[in-house]
């Protein structure tokens, strides 16, 4: 919902380019919010090194997976076809299993 077209269309593949650092970025943002206010709702205290790991990871995560556009490569390892929506499906499958990991839900 925060990737504007600018983002989409030049991230993938370009790890050190402004537009996938921009995308990580905000991205990794929006969820450390997301992170520290689920914390603190739960009447826990923010620790600094939880909180700072977990945007480390997301960020690192993210930046790899479009960056490196990890979708395609997985596409070509697995010999799948490399059709737009395929693609996309693998691209937030990977972000999911992410998240999965990061939460503790795998």
């Amino acid at each position: 919902m925060l990737q504007n077209d600018w983002m989409a269309r030049n991230k993938r593949g370009h790890p050190w380019g402004s537009a996938c650092l921009a995308h990580c970025l905000v991205y990794t943002i929006t969820l450390g919010i997301a992170f520290a206010w689920a914390i603190q709702r739960q009447g826990r205290l923010l620790a600094p090194i939880p909180v700072l790991g977990f945007v480390m990871a997301i960020f690192l995560s993210h930046w790899l997976i479009d960056g490196w556009d990890l979708a395609r490569r997985w596409g070509v390892l697995m010999g799948q076809t490399d059709n737009t929506p395929v693609r996309m499906v693998v691209d937030q499958t990977l972000h999911i299993i992410v998240l999965a990991l990061l939460s503790g839900g795998l």
